[in-house]
This record gives C-alpha cells, structure tokens and sequence, in this order.
C-alpha cells in the first residue's frame, strides 16, 4: 500500500484518544474495544487476545502480545493525543501507541467484556439447530456457538443412499477385526458433525486404530476423517523422552486450535492423566506451553486419534476410547484415483463428500434425533447416537460389538502379552502350532518381545519360569483365552526324561477362530471393492 493510501485509510478510522494524562485506561479501552468488536477481527480465547492467521491453508489461533497488539489496534483505531502547538493553542495530533500502553489495554476489564469469545476454527459448513430447524452456518464468526468457520465452496445435495455408499466405500481398502469395528470407523467419519454442533452433549472418545502389523493403513484412515471436513491431521509423536512427553505438545496443538490430533505410532503404554483430563473436561481446560501463558481452550471442539500397533492403557482411558482394530492384508494394492490416494481423492471432491455427512446428519435430525439405550460405554451420548445411526442408516453391526474384548485386552499387560506373541509367531511360516514356556522365552528374546514382570536376567530357567507365571494368570479361569481373531488352548502334556520319568509340560496350541489354516500354503488374496462412482 502507498503512502498516500495509509494516509487516506488512517483518515478514514475512528479517531480514540490515547490513554494518559486526563485521559483513564478504562475510557480508551472502552472506545477501541468497541470499535473492534463493530469491526471484528479480534476475539478472547480464555484470558488472551486472539487472531485467525492462515498456516499453510490450514486456519490457526495465534495469541496477540503487547508489541502485536499495537499494530493491530492500529488497523482499527487512529489514536490521538491533545498537545499544545507552538501558538500555545491545544489540538489533537495523530500519535503511535507504545508497547506499554498496549499492554495496559489488553489487561483492562473492556477487552473481556466486549470482545466476543471464540471456541473453535473449522472449515466445514457446520450444521446447527436455530428454531428446530437445521441451518448451515455461513463463513466468518458465529457469536451463538463461538466457532470461526472457514468454508466457501457450498455442499453438494446429495441423496441419503448416496451418501451411505460414499461413506462406507471409504473403508473397502480395509480388513477389520469385527464388524463392530467397521462401525465404529464410519462413527469416526460422523462423530465431528454431530459434536462440534452441539447435538452430542458429552465427550467424545479417542479414535484409537490398533493394527496387528505396519503397513496396516491404521494412521491413513484416521487422516481420512479431517480430510473430510477440510482439515489437516495435527500430528503428535512421541519421543525417546517417554510417553509423558506428549503432554506439551498436544497443550501445543490445543493452543493454536487444531481440532484434529493425532497421537501417531504410540509404543508401549499411555499412562497420560493430562490427556485424559482434556478428554472429559467439561468444555474448559488450561493448556500450557513453554514460554507461554496457561490458555483455556474448549475441549468440545477437538477430536484426539491415537494409532499404534500394540495398544496399551489405563482402564480409565481405555473407558474413554473408540478402539478400532484393523489387520494388515498382505499384497494388498492401496487403490489410487487418477495418481490420486484416497485422502487427496476426498479432497478432489470434497462438496460430494461433505454433502454426504450433511446428508447423514439431515437424515437423523428428520428422524427425531433418536438413540439407542446402549450404556456399554463410558460417553453414552456418543454411543446411543452414533449406535442408531450406523444401525438403522447404514445397515451395520451395533456400534460396541467387540468394543468390552478390545478394552479388557488394551488394559491387561498380560492379553497384550499374548498378542504380541501370537501376531508375531503367526506372521511368519513356522514348523509348530504348539509352543511351551521356554520357547515362548526363546522367542521374546528374539523378537524384543518384553515379558511382563522380567526383571533383567541372564538366568533362562528364571525367565521361562516368569512366563509361566504370565501365562498361568491368563488360564487361571479356563483352558482357552480368545485374543485378536486367534484362539489359544492350554494343554498339560507329558515328557519322557533322561531318567525314564514322565514329567508334565503345558503346552500352548495357536489356532485361527475361523477355522483356516495359520500358515496356508498360498495366503488367500483379497480384492479390494470398487469405490462407488
């Protein structure tokens, strides 16, 4: 911009006197502050001042200090000051605000009160309810919800059956452990829509995608949700500093107002109580990062995804989660649309594809916004929603089917024990279905496969005998224990000694639940469906 132009845009703002001699704080804050709340631009995020900044096309909330604060308070007012002229006469002269005085204006009560507040950025045509009746929310700030929306390329209308098939095609690249997990994917899709605009009225869970190898597609899948609604994954991992590490870095992406976060490829156990405080505060929470000030964010307007090849948590956020176990098919060719992958193809044809979540929600609101009376998990309002959702629209399995198996294995050291061996010995041909302690052991040691309750030893009589302790607790109620899609069977039998002695010896016999063979002489391939037109 010119000179001249600066000179004619100064000219043309509101003119407010600068705080002073004669002059409070509270006057000057409370002419600015309404001057900018008229003109919008600013808004409060808990105790800070806040701004919409774009980020790589992705919309961020960036905290407005007092040396920023004088530029952009300038972009709305001209401030003034009455001085004496060389004739001794008082005028008002065009002045510059300085750091201090800036700082003084945020502090004042002016700023809380006039300013509006602001909860959450999406760039999504969020439906909400006004009068019973659904409306999309336009572009810019919506002072009823608190939420920026950054979406200007409208909707498709697209018919329910349509958009069933759209939704659930999204998924045809993958093999899940359930049909209870299938469901829960498709909630995933629908779970911010119904959140973000108020119709869920409890916490969500976290999205978690458990594989039983890489190259599974879990993290993938996950990202194909906030492509959907326009929106980049934030993504989290952690660091050879331990898992309590994360903590600053989602306080991080709470601050800058990434609503989708992804805790990626977590090894070993979530022990995270800040995680599971934002998960189920009640819209309020206190982020903290380095060399910043504590920010209250509303936690109702984030959605957290963890992906991870060998889940492992407390009872208290295993409650908490969506757990969805996927397993890697060996061969398969992830589809491409024209040198697209899916989640660029989403976003090639993201009117269609949102239009099919607004068509979903339409669908449900028309129906009476009806539940199921489901109390299996932790956050029914989600589950009895999204239970009737994926019964009755999309014509699937009930929400939680497998969800109690999938939470009691996440929570037991010992069933993840078991998994990780299982996976593990049947993922390569072996020459035995059978396996003892000593060779469970042998294996572990191999594998880097840790033993729950192994203290280091060089001693392997020692650590057999810990496995069998290990599996002991696991057979304390029966003979077989189920984990992942396999059966394991307890047997006691019998050897022969070197003194002509039989000694008893327990055994552990891996079948496939569904009757195949664990090694097939050619692994059965399977073809990936058509995504629909």
């Amino acid at each position: 911009m010119s000179e001249t132009n600066q000179n004619q845009t100064a000219a043309t703002l509101p003119l407010v006197r600068i705080p002073g001699t004669n002059v409070p704080v509270s006057q000057t804050a409370e002419v600015l502050f309404q001057h900018i709340r008229n003109r919008g631009g600013l808004y409060n995020r808990g105790d800070q001042l806040v701004e919409v900044a774009a980020n790589n096309g992705e919309y961020e909330f960036r905290t407005v200090t007092p040396a920023a604060a004088v530029s952009r308070f300038e972009d709305h007012v001209q401030f003034t000051q009455l001085r004496a002229g060389a004739d001794g006469q008082i005028a008002s002269v065009h002045v510059s605000l300085n750091e201090q005085q800036a700082k003084l204006l945020l502090e004042s009560r002016h700023r809380r009160t006039l300013l509006p507040s602001i909860r959450g950025l999406l760039k999504f045509p969020l439906l909400v309810e006004r009068n019973d009746e659904l409306v999309a929310l336009p572009p810019g700030f919506d002072c009823a919800t608190g939420l920026f929306i950054e979406s200007r390329a409208p909707v498709q209308d697209v018919p329910l059956e349509e958009a069933v098939r759209l939704l659930v095609d999204l998924l045809n690249d993958y093999e899940f452990l359930s049909e209870g997990d299938r469901s829960r994917a498709v909630a995933s899709f629908l779970t911010p829509a119904l959140k973000f605009s108020g119709f869920i009225n409890g916490p969500i869970p976290i999205d978690v995608a458990e594989a039983d190898d890489s190259q599974a597609g879990k993290s993938f899948r996950q990202t194909l949700v906030p492509a959907l609604y326009n929106h980049q994954m934030a993504i989290v991992t952690t660091t050879s500093r331990g898992v309590g590490s994360i903590d600053e870095s989602i306080d991080g992406q709470l601050i800058k107002g990434s609503p989708f976060i992804q805790i990626d490829n977590l090894r070993g156990k979530l022990n995270s109580q800040r995680l599971e405080s934002i998960i189920t505060a009640s819209g309020e929470y206190s982020a903290r990062a380095a060399y910043t000030r504590n920010t209250t964010v509303d936690t109702s307007k984030f959605m957290f995804f963890i992906s991870s090849n060998g889940f492992e948590a407390t009872i208290d956020l295993a409650n908490r989660s969506s757990i969805i176990r996927q397993r890697r098919r060996p061969g398969h060719q992830w589809r491409t649309f024209e040198g697209r992958n899916l989640r660029d193809h989403i976003r090639a044809n993201l009117p269609r594809y949102q239009g099919a979540v607004v068509a979903v929600v339409r669908a449900w609101h028309q129906q009476g916004k009806r539940q199921t009376a489901t109390t299996a998990h932790s956050f029914q309002s989600w589950a009895q929603i999204l239970d009737w959702i994926v019964q009755n629209l999309f014509r699937l399995a009930p929400l939680l089917d497998g969800m109690s198996a999938a939470q009691a294995r996440v929570t037991s050291p010992q069933l993840s024990f078991l998994r990780q061996v299982v996976l593990r010995w049947v993922a390569m041909p072996r020459h035995t279905d059978t396996l003892t302690a000593t060779m469970i052991f042998t294996f572990c040691d191999d594998e880097g496969i840790e033993i729950p309750g192994l203290r280091a030893t060089n001693n392997e009589q020692a650590a057999a005998q810990q496995v069998g302790r290990v599996m002991g607790a696991l057979f304390r109620e029966g003979c077989t224990v189920e984990v992942e899609g396999y059966r394991v069977t307890r047997h006691n039998d019998h050897t022969q000694t070197g003194n002509d002695n039989n000694t008893q010896v327990k055994t552990y016999r891996i079948e496939r639940l569904n009757g195949r063979p664990l090694w097939p002489e050619q692994p059965a391939q399977l073809m990936p469906l058509p995504l629909a037109a």
